[in-house]
């Protein structure tokens, strides 16, 4: 199975903000699956994140998106 990302991130932010990776995920294909669309995530220096959702919802499919662990996933 392929896995196809399409994501915009930049770490580090301007001065007056203290987001230190912003990302945003246009669409994250897990399979043929269109898992997550149109989502915008801040994480901020200090701060505890947590993804928190439904089972299916594509928390698990972002966090691998983010490291490329999806480029792993045979199928």
């Amino acid at each position: 199975m392929k896995t196809d990302v399409r994501t915009s991130t930049s770490n580090g932010a301007a001065a007056h903000t203290s987001v230190v990776i912003d990302c945003k995920l246009d669409q994250v294909y897990y399979g043929s699956f269109l898992a997550v669309r149109d989502s915008h995530v801040e994480i901020e220096r200090g701060k505890i994140t947590g993804f928190i959702g439904p089972s299916g919802c594509g928390k698990s499919t972002v966090l691998r998106s983010l490291n490329r662990m999806n480029d792993l996933i045979h199928g």
